[in-house]
């Protein structure tokens, strides 16, 4: 008789036991749902800032049914407003200012820190379907890059010597300030690109608490999106991906043409014959530090790519170094380790120094594990 009031007790416990956690995994289903409701609009109407959030909670997610919202958020707002309209143009510009004589700022859907986002929210979903997406939205951040460059060129050509010792002109063909934190060493603080921008001329201050204002403060341009772009097809590792990366492999701009590479190594065994092809041809000395990466991130035994490397490891540029550097610290190889002693010996940059010790310890830890190659 106890025996069997035991087992009764175990079976009320139990059932009781599964309407509580029935009930926690209904609640869990339907707050899943209100935050995806949540997610989806804001994207398609939010501020930056949730657009922003959106993608990430999306990218985070990896659930496909995000993708045709993020590809159609990401194909929005490329078209730059302007304060006056174009020869022989009908259309209506919106300009901004006291007397609507300014390029107005970057709506939530032009931002680029927001596109980057969202370019990389579809490569962490990495389906099939956002390839198209992507495809589409590269081809216009590369005519918005060479668009820059020109409007770049043409603001510098204005400028006599003294003028240019008191106003910075910046460069748009290579990524802003946010993408170069991780071992980048770049030629001016951070704090002159958001300075630079039309929008924030007529402030006093910045303020940290607005929102707009802590993501311009991120400096992202359209490089920056240009390479999340490459970054987002070199994770979804399929051939029309590899196609819309191969496009990219001989662009003009190095910074373009370098991120694409990269993405070409991430692709893994399909593109090493495009990689080989492409270092043979490359002759500025950075890209042919990435196609190197890129070939050992496939094919650790090409030997070649391995000795150049090596041979730029000693490089007297710096930006050729960090390049190099930053190779060896995700490469992690072994053989490295007394080659990256020696550099740090010789190394004069702190930050370098730092870098260096990353890659040795990586280094290290490979000759620990068993061999991966």
């Amino acid at each position: 008789m106890r025996k069997i009031s035991l087992l009764l007790i175990s079976v009320l416990a139990i059932a009781g036991l599964s309407s509580v956690f029935g009930g926690a995994e209904d609640d869990m289903i339907q707050m899943n749902q209100k935050r995806t409701e949540e997610a989806l609009r804001q994207l398609a109407n939010g501020s930056a800032q949730e657009k922003y959030l959106a993608a990430l909670y999306m990218g985070a997610s990896k659930n496909p049914r995000f993708v045709r919202p993020l590809g159609r958020e990401l194909l929005q707002g490329w078209k730059e407003p302007k304060s006056e309209r174009e020869p022989g143009s009908n259309d209506i510009r919106v300009g901004c200012g006291p007397q609507l004589s300014t390029v107005c700022p970057p709506s939530a859907s032009q931002d680029p820190y927001v596109k980057a986002g969202i370019a990389w929210a579809l490569g962490e979903i990495g389906h099939e379907q956002g390839v198209g997406f992507l495809k589409e939205a590269m081809s216009l951040a590369s005519d918005r890059v060479e668009t820059e460059i020109k409007r770049t060129s043409d603001a510098r050509a204005k400028l006599s010597g003294g003028e240019y010792r008191t106003q910075v002109v910046l460069d748009r063909n290579v990524a802003g300030p946010a993408q170069l934190r991780q071992g980048y060493v770049y030629p001016f603080s951070p704090d002159i690109h958001w300075s630079q921008a039309e929008d924030f001329k007529a402030v006093i201050s910045i303020d940290e608490m607005d929102e707009a204002n802590r993501m311009r403060l991120e400096g992202y341009n359209y490089v920056n999106v240009a390479a999340s772009i490459l970054q987002a097809l070199g994770k979804i590792k399929n051939p029309a991906a590899l196609e819309s990366i191969k496009a990219y492999l001989d662009h003009p701009i190095p910074s373009i043409r370098g991120f694409a590479v990269l993405a070409a190594g991430y692709q893994g065994r399909p593109a090493l014959s495009l990689l080989l092809a492409q270092a043979e041809k490359e002759k500025d000395k950075k890209i042919q530090t990435r196609i190197a990466r890129a070939v050992l991130l496939v094919d650790k035994s090409q030997l070649p790519q391995y000795k150049l490397l090596l041979k730029l490891l000693k490089d007297r540029e710096k930006g050729v170094r960090i390049e190099t550097i930053n190779a060896f610290r995700e490469l992690a190889m072994g053989e490295a380790v007394d080659e990256l002693k020696e550099a740090l010996k010789i190394e004069e940059d702190e930050t370098l120094r730092g870098l260096l010790k990353d890659a040795i310890h990586n280094a290290e830890i490979d000759n620990i594990l068993p061999v991966n190659y």
